[in-house]
C-alpha cells in the first residue's frame, strides 16, 4: 500500500508555468533548461504551436549536434 495522500489530484501537483523550447533552438540551451528545472523532457514550440517533445535522452544520444529542429520533428506529436 502506498503512503501517498489519497485525495491528491493532478491539479494539485501540476506545473502551471511550463518550460518549453522554441524552434529554431540550440541543443545546449535545451540541456541547460532541463538541468536547471530538474526535468527530463520539454515541449518544443514553433510559432506558438507545440510541434514535438525532446528529452534529455534524445539530446544526449545526439552528441554530434543534429539540428534541434530535426530532433523535434523526429518526436512529433
Amino acid at each position: 500500500m502506498s503512503d501517498a495522500p489519497k485525495n491528491v489530484t493532478i491539479n494539485d501537483i501540476m506545473v502551471r508555468e511550463v518550460a518549453y523550447a522554441e524552434l529554431p533552438g540550440g541543443r545546449d540551451e535545451v540541456l541547460e533548461i532541463l538541468k536547471n528545472k530538474h526535468i527530463s523532457g520539454i515541449p518544443v514550440v514553433r510559432n506558438g504551436e507545440v510541434v514535438g517533445i525532446v528529452t534529455r535522452t534524445d539530446l544526449l544520444k545526439n552528441p554530434e549536434g543534429i539540428p534541434f529542429d530535426g530532433l523535434a520533428q523526429s518526436n512529433k506529436l
